[in-house]
């Protein structure tokens, strides 16, 4: 009878096929290995996901002989050259979901409560969803949800005007020039829904969640894209269930690194993993990220 580890392994193996179809986008091998354990760690961990519980569960066998897997997983999320961005921008073009007929794209939060103040954009700031000041990072979400269910689609992090008055400069030298200086999440908006619609798939309409709905800028940027703008709870709630999912058992909030580029390695990542599990055992999501 097969055994739990043995489906985990078999997940491994087929894991690995799926992170090869993003082998151009590396420039070495070895980084899309780590690639394929660290979404079958977050697929098939259980509790928090960090580097050490991820590493600790790989199965020995896998690993190459002279690997430290905690050291090596540490350094392709936080030290490794790779962009996030292109990694999403493929993963979009394999979902043939993206775009369909009937789909809703929806602009929200993703909130992560923080204790500390080291990790890149955590700050003390005004929580739209939650109508109260909190110490937290914050990123700006676009998902998808549509006959095919719920898919996010991208993601990046907000950085309040405040936090930029305290980054240590090892911090601002790591970010991109254009996110260098104060955006609002409105502006965040924009810019990743400007990125998703060059994939030259929309949808039928999107849904603002609470504040980007009263944020004229971006409406208007919506309209003139000739989208609709809609207001449809259910849908909403389903990309909030969606975005919460990916909390809990993909471990979006559990990345305990400091860097913008390890939270970005490791946010893509994620959605990386949930778009295994949309294109190859869908059977593993739950039926309300359904919209019927």
């Amino acid at each position: 009878m097969p055994t739990l580890m043995d489906a985990k392994t078999k997940t491994l193996e087929r894991l690995a096929g799926y992170a090869e179809s993003f082998r151009d986008l590396f420039s070495r091998p070895e980084q899309v290995r780590w690639l394929s354990f660290y979404l079958w760690g977050l697929i098939e961990t259980t509790g928090r996901r960090s580097i050490e519980a991820i590493a600790r569960a790989i199965p020995a066998d896998a690993l190459p002989s002279s690997a430290s897997p905690g050291q090596a997983l540490q350094h392709f999320l936080t030290r490794s050259a790779w962009d996030e961005q292109k990694l999403l921008k493929r993963l979009r073009e394999r979902l043939e979901s993206l775009g369909e007929a009937g789909s809703s794209w929806v602009i929200h939060e993703a909130v992560f409560l923080k204790r500390g103040q080291h990790s890149v954009g955590v700050h003390r700031q005004y929580l739209r969803d939650h109508g109260v000041k909190a110490n937290s990072q914050t990123a700006v979400l676009i998902s998808q949800v549509g006959p095919s269910g719920y898919v996010p689609l991208a993601l990046r992090l907000y950085l309040p005007r405040g936090w930029f008055e305290t980054a240590r400069p090892t911090q601002l030298s790591e970010i991109p020039n254009i996110d260098r200086q104060p955006q609002s999440k409105d502006m965040v908006a924009r810019r990743l829904l400007e990125e998703l619609v060059q994939d030259e798939r929309r949808p039928d309409s999107i849904i603002l969640a609470n504040g980007f709905a009263s944020a004229p800028e971006l409406v208007g940027s919506v309209k003139a894209l000739g989208i609709e703008v809609v207001e449809d709870a259910k849908r909403l709630s389903v990309a909030e269930n969606g975005r919460d999912w990916l909390k809990s058992n993909l471990g979006l909030d559990h990345f305990e690194g400091r860097s913008w580029r390890g939270w970005h390695h490791h946010a893509a990542s994620v959605l990386a993993a949930y778009g295994f599990l949309t294109l190859e055992e869908s059977d593993r999501l739950p039926k309300r990220l359904n919209v019927g």
